[in-house]
This record gives C-alpha cells, sequence and structure tokens, in this order.
C-alpha cells in the first residue's frame, strides 16, 4: 500500500440494507460514496457511509448489522 490508499472491511449488513420500497443499497452506491470521498480520513469516511447506509435505508428499526473498518495509509 502507499500513501491515500484506502481499505474498506464490510458487512453485509452495509450492501444488503434495505430501503421502503426493498431495494438494496449495493455495492455501486458505496463505491460511489467512496470515490466521491477519496480525501476523507478514515474516520470521515466510515462515518459518512454509515450516515448513507442509515438516509437510503430510512426505517424505525436496523434489520442487519451495519460494520465496516476502514484503513488509510498516510
Amino acid at each position: 500500500m502507499r500513501g491515500g490508499d484506502t481499505i474498506v472491511f464490510i458487512t453485509d449488513g452495509i450492501t444488503e440494507a434495505k430501503n421502503l420500497s426493498g431495494y438494496e443499497f449495493g455495492y455501486e452506491r458505496l463505491q460511489s460514496i467512496m470515490k466521491s470521498n477519496r480525501d476523507a480520513g478514515a474516520d470521515e469516511l466510515a462515518t459518512r457511509i454509515v450516515e448513507e447506509v442509515k438516509a437510503f435505508a430510512n426505517q424505525p428499526v436496523q434489520f442487519d448489522d451495519i460494520t465496516l473498518l476502514v484503513i488509510k495509509m498516510k
């Protein structure tokens, strides 16, 4: 790994989070968040991903875990 490289480990609760219409968050949305926040630090990126998943699902009860680990090389 080189400076600026990022690794994101996730559980299926991220990509399989469903909205009220039954659509899954998916890998494409996750990749889009990662690309648009490529200059963010690890904490900021993790927070952004969780915020986007929760906003997408927009449900009062969470049905699966939301677990991720972000590693960013300096």
